[in-house]
């Protein structure tokens, strides 16, 4: 009977846990709450608003909201354009006519927050979070 009881206690605190992951990925009135315990990207929790994204920034979490613009700025030989995607597709999207970087290895990607939601941008071994909130 003991260890029911014990596997009923771990599911319950696995079930709460991804609870709160989805409150604070998927509804941005929960991620003031959630900053800094569930989407930790550094002490201050995701980084909001910031204009450019380069390759030290994988791994990282960013924030903004809706209709902003951000470039991503990525080493071409290193991150080669054709293997950028981000899922799903629908949160930001890419805008065309971006002006070439002033080093010709970085290629900027400029993107625009379309709608609420978390989406990942990746390139091989580059990963970065982005979170579009209403706010």
């Amino acid at each position: 009977m003991k260890s029911y009881k014990a596997y009923s206690q771990i599911f319950l605190a696995l079930a709460l846990a991804v609870i709160a992951v989805l409150l604070a990925t998927q509804f941005p009135k929960f991620q003031s709450f959630f900053k800094s315990s569930v989407l930790p990207t550094d002490s201050n929790g995701p980084i909001a608003n910031r204009a450019t994204i380069t390759a030290d920034d994988n791994g990282k979490i960013f924030t903004y909201p809706l209709t902003s613009r951000f470039t991503l700025l990525l080493d071409k030989t290193q991150y080669p354009p054709g293997k950028l995607f981000w899922t799903p597709e629908t949160i930001i999207g890419k805008i065309s006519n971006v002006q070439a970087s002033e080093s010709p290895n970085l290629i900027p990607t400029r993107f625009e927050a379309a709608q609420p939601g978390t989406t990942v941008i990746r390139n091989n071994d580059f990963s970065v979070t982005i979170i579009v909130t209403t706010e």
